[in-house]
């Protein structure tokens, strides 16, 4: 237990401020002192539930301080910590390092290997009976090349001592969604259920397990010719190449008129992988591993460099 005075507090350097605490750090430490308030889904200020029913906060802070020790690639919570005799968040390690909403421009390969190592934490914790349900790229720091997941204390942090499935569901689900959004995937979630109920499934499967993302990643890995056509191009061209990736561009977003075209290209065989818009063509390319691109333009082919 750490106990410190207001004033001791307020001495330190404030280094951070979250949604359910204030970040302090003191040498290579940092004190989370919990907000009093915090806001709900409709932006209204309520109660922190990590000081609405303390013992429950200082119990789940207690677990994660004996798992501590056995947990090898995330640092949970060190101790607790009071303030001025009154029970006011944990005590964890100091990171001086980069968040990965930062580090969405590295390249692609760069970006699959450090999620390779998120995946292999997250198991970690999950396999230890630790469930993470925000585990956004906010979340996520490289610290001196090693991936380390933070904020481990909060509310949306289980531990309970029986292992639960559901906790686990909303935990992968999580992290599906984070490794989705640092690999830059385009399609938006305006239209995604739309389009996606026509683009094939093996490349926008749910990947709700530990086995289907490190699958979802090496399929990202893999090198391909990719094929971008527009809304003009000849469904019957013999343009297209045996083998590609086909994205279709469009400049208006005109769902019934891309279904048609990807039914089209259905009955030819030929599988959609991704509708992309025009101003996104560049930016899709730096997150999707290929050898080649080629962009069919009223039915020319020019290549993209």
């Amino acid at each position: 237990m750490v106990n410190i005075s207001k004033s001791e507090l307020e001495a330190l350097e404030r280094v951070d401020y979250g949604c359910f605490g204030t970040i302090y750090r003191k040498d290579d430490k940092v004190y989370k002192v919990y907000h009093e308030k915090v806001k709900n889904d409709f932006k209204e200020p309520v109660d922190n539930p990590l000081l609405d029913f303390p013992f429950l906060t200082i119990h789940k802070l207690n677990r994660l301080i004996r798992l501590n020790s056995s947990i090898k690639y995330t640092d949970l919570t060190e101790d607790i910590l009071y303030v001025d005799n009154k029970f006011a968040g944990m005590v964890m390690p100091y990171y001086e390092g980069e968040l990965f909403a930062n580090l969405k421009d590295l390249p692609l390969e760069e970006r699959i290997r450090l999620l390779r190592e998120l995946l292999r934490n997250a198991k970690e914790l999950t396999e230890s009976g630790i469930y993470l349900f925000d585990q956004r790229l906010k979340n996520v720091m490289l610290v001196n090349g090693e991936v380390k997941i933070i904020d481990t204390d909060d509310y949306y942090v289980k531990a309970p001592f029986i292992k639960n499935p559901y906790y686990f569901f909303k935990s992968i689900y999580s992290l599906d969604s984070t490794c989705k959004s640092f690999l830059g995937e385009f399609v938006r979630s305006t239209h995604r259920e739309v389009i996606t109920s026509k683009v094939s499934r093996k490349f926008y499967r749910n990947t709700y397990s530990y086995k289907a993302l490190e699958e979802y990643l090496d399929f990202k890995s893999i090198p391909y010719r990719i094929l971008f056509i527009d809304d003009e191009f000849d469904i019957d061209s013999d343009k297209l190449i045996s083998g590609s990736r086909v994205l279709l561009v469009y400049d208006k977003l005109d769902i019934p008129h891309i279904l048609e075209t990807i039914n089209k290209l259905d009955q030819r065989c030929i599988t959609v992988y991704d509708v992309v818009s025009r101003e996104d063509m560049r930016a899709y390319m730096n997150n999707i591993a290929h050898d080649e691109c080629l962009f069919v333009e009223h039915n020319r082919v020019l290549t993209l460099k």
